[in-house]
């Protein structure tokens, strides 16, 4: 696969979460966060960190489709993705451990993949 052809996989994916968890907040803070999900906001915290996928994986698409720059793009996915860990590590005694190893997998893997991503286009 060519690296403008996955970074459109990337923005994708993060369009397709982000539209997910604003349509369905609770169903995806209960797959995110397991029990725990009701012992806060859920929805909130949820619709607004979906709504940043959904800004992001649209500003690379934006950015691949005409003259833009991607690599900012990319740099700012990765940051989300490398915040998400941070948070996923902050709440490992909550999350149980299959759960917090699945997360942090697809979090560190996503943010591995924008930096390469943004190492190699715009360049």
């Amino acid at each position: 696969m060519e690296e403008r052809d996955l970074a459109r996989l990337l923005a994708w994916s993060r369009i397709g979460i982000g539209a997910a968890g604003a349509l369905m907040p609770s169903t995806l803070a209960r797959l995110w966060m397991g029990r725990h999900q009701a012992s806060f906001p859920t929805n909130m915290i949820t619709r607004g960190l979906a709504v940043r996928d959904i800004a992001l994986g649209a500003g690379i698409l934006t950015a691949l489709d005409g003259d833009g720059r991607v690599k900012p793009w990319l740099m700012a996915s990765a940051a989300a993705d490398a915040s998400d860990a941070a948070g996923t590590l902050g709440s490992w005694g909550e999350l149980g451990r299959l759960r917090g190893l699945g997360l942090l997998v697809l979090e560190v893997g996503a943010a591995v993949v924008g930096l390469s991503l943004a190492d190699s286009l715009d360049d």
